[in-house]
């Protein structure tokens, strides 16, 4: 599958913050994470 440092971390669409949390991890690869500074979830 994918190896963790193939993953590419995404910041925030409204804000542009690189401080998340992940929300969800039940799709990997992926993580629904929440942006710290705006609240808004993304993937």
């Amino acid at each position: 599958m994918f190896e963790p440092d193939e993953i590419e971390t995404a910041a925030c669409p409204v804000c542009n913050s690189n401080d998340f949390q992940v929300a969800y991890d039940r799709f990997k690869p992926y993580l629904v994470v929440q942006c710290q500074s705006c609240s808004v979830y993304y993937l």
